[in-house]
């Protein structure tokens, strides 16, 4: 975050950067969002754009910050395999509903989801005259120094959450969101538990630094990593770049006792030194039972049964300060409801309890 972004509040931020929740994504030049006008019309009583950001708005404006927020994060542009993510935002709130939001809302932040720009993850990847150009679009002045590009409005955004000490629980989105995550918190004392059918240790492809399956290398060249555990990863390749600092929980099938693994994990990170920890979950981890609608899905996957007391463990042994839930792709279930698609249910399950794991925790 620039001088510029620090002088700016988290709500004022979050007015420029985000649009309400479930509204990032296939949005209309008007602005209107029309696939999520079941949502808004069951959270916010309207399904008129104007009407549903007023009341977004007024409701961020009138209460406290909460410690715990939620942001949605529509992005898929990282991925090399099938898309769809970007609508995992909209499909996590269409399965909470509207009686579950204004109940999460209660106790949590809302922040929106990141507004959707086709280009680019990063400012740092534009072109000056582009970045001006954008900004004297979208914000009515090119001087006002605010991101443009979703991953760095998304960094932004937990960066100006952190200094306000609120964590935050991140809705994908691809795993590239993982990386503006982690590196808006900006702290070398943070462990992270990957929970991934996936490795996500390739260090790029084409040139391309930032991709959901190189986003653990891309912030361990800017923040280090102490140490990073790994549960439910299938392969057993451990590049040298990592070596050092990475374990692995073996998955036995079935998976049975959660608390056991939760507390070797926190082992782990309690030996190298790490009292904090970042959790991030990839939906397709799952079984794909549970999680059919991801782009890689998993049969054999791990069961939610397992996977929520494992967060619940984990958050009664160390200070969980930011997580995630990502590949959540409803689009590829083929269904046009959303509300009951089991990958959103899930997902919708897999937040609300990471919002539970962060709550109890103070930021130090």
């Amino acid at each position: 975050m620039n001088a510029s972004q620090a002088s700016i509040s988290l709500i004022e931020q979050i007015g420029f950067l985000c649009a309400p929740p479930g509204a990032g994504w296939a949005t209309s030049r008007s602005g209107d969002a029309p696939l999520a006008v079941a949502f808004h019309a069951a959270a916010f009583e309207s399904t008129e754009p104007a009407i549903v950001r007023a009341r977004w708005l007024a409701d961020m404006a009138t209460n406290p910050l909460p410690q715990v927020g939620i942001i949605g994060v529509p992005y898929d542009g990282g991925t090399y395999g099938l898309a769809g993510a970007a609508a995992g935002p909209l499909g996590v709130r269409s399965a909470l509903g509207g009686s579950g939001w204004r109940e999460m809302r209660a106790t949590c932040l809302d922040m929106g989801d990141v507004r959707f720009f086709p280009g680019p993850p990063l400012d740092e990847m534009l072109a000056v005259n582009v970045t001006r150009h954008t900004r004297a679009v979208r914000y009515g002045d090119p001087a006002i120094e605010l991101p443009i590009c979703m991953l760095s409005a998304h960094r932004s955004l937990i960066c100006a959450a952190a200094a306000a000490e609120m964590r935050v629980v991140s809705i994908g989105g691809d795993h590239s969101i993982s990386a503006s995550a982690l590196m808006g918190i900006n702290r070398n004392d943070i462990g992270l538990i990957h929970v991934d059918q996936h490795p996500d240790l390739s260090t790029g492809r084409d040139g391309l630094e930032l991709l959901h399956s190189s986003w653990i290398h891309y912030v361990d060249q800017r923040v280090r990593l102490p140490l990073v555990v790994q549960l439910g990863v299938t392969t057993s390749a451990v590049p040298v770049w990592i070596e050092s600092r990475l374990k692995r929980i073996p998955i036995l099938r079935p998976a049975v006792d959660p608390s056991a693994d939760a507390n070797k994990a926190a082992d782990w990170l309690a030996a190298a030194g790490v009292h904090h920890a970042y959790l991030s979950i990839d939906i397709d981890s799952v079984d794909a039972i549970e999680a059919p609608a991801t782009g890689l899905p998993s049969p054999g996957g791990l069961p939610l049964d397992y996977l929520i007391p494992f967060i619940r463990a984990i958050a009664q042994r160390m200070s969980i300060i930011g997580g995630d839930v990502v590949e959540i792709s409803p689009p590829l279930s083929g269904r046009r409801e959303w509300a009951h698609e089991p990958t959103c249910v899930s997902g919708s399950k897999l937040v609300m309890s990471l919002i539970t794991a962060l709550a109890p925790t103070v930021l130090t």
